[in-house]
């Protein structure tokens, strides 16, 4: 019985050290005219991060609608927290942005999101699709709001096209009360299912605010070191 008891104060903490939830998404801005060099810069930067042996799988996007059109975005994803205490050479990282991606564009901004598994359906790639709508959301009633997405997501998830439907809360890096959902597909058609979501999730006493934005895959920017390249 002891044993038992035991056991059962363990798991939730066993669950919370294997938690592989935590993301970090990095924006750049291409400086004009260098938009080519920058993409140079970056697949130099990630053959740095391949001869320094690094581990870590790293997407690439540029943002096509919105605002922050022709911006990039890396991420890398599906980490324990403890990840981040030991990233692969940061001194040399930083030495090798310096030299092949700062030249060609300004840094905007590092976050970490954590995701909230409970409202998301990862896809059998992680992020990978042609595209990737970023829906942001200004939280106001956490409740309210985990409903909603999950009403959302459980109309949209199973839906031909959609290949993931994940939702991030903001831990760092940026406003605590932004939520990210993140929906995938290859065509435009397959965004049909969810072109209603707005409606869906819009309401002044849960939401402030709701933003959606596009972004376009680029493998070639982008890194999975246990697959063939």
């Amino acid at each position: 019985m002891k044993a038992l008891i035991l056991l059962a104060f363990m798991l939730p903490v066993i669950g919370y050290a294997q938690s592989r939830s935590l993301a970090q998404f990095v924006t750049w801005q291409p400086k004009p005219g260098l938009e080519k060099q920058f993409e140079e810069g970056y697949k130099r930067h990630l053959d740095w991060h391949a001869k320094a042996g690094d581990t870590w799988n790293w997407y690439g996007w540029f943002f096509v609608s919105g605002p922050r059109a022709g911006q990039f975005m890396d991420a890398t994803i599906d980490h324990a927290w403890g990840d981040f205490d030991n990233p692969v050479d940061p001194a040399g990282d930083h030495a090798d942005n310096e030299q092949n991606t700062v030249p060609y564009a300004n840094f905007i901004g590092a976050a970490k999101l954590n995701a909230v598994t409970s409202l998301s359906r990862p896809g059998q790639y992680g992020l990978r699709s042609k595209y990737m709508k970023m829906i942001t959301l200004q939280v106001l009633n956490e409740y309210s709001a985990t409903w909603r997405i999950r009403n959302l997501r459980n109309r949209v998830e199973d839906k031909k096209g959609i290949n993931f439907f994940v939702t991030y809360k903001t831990i760092d890096g940026g406003r605590m009360d932004h939520w990210y959902i993140l929906i995938g597909a290859d065509n435009w058609a397959d965004f049909e299912a969810c072109a209603d979501a707005g409606d869906k999730l819009l309401d002044s006493g849960v939401f402030k605010s709701i933003t959606s934005e596009t972004l376009l895959y680029r493998h070639d920017l982008s890194r999975f070191p246990a697959e063939k390249q």
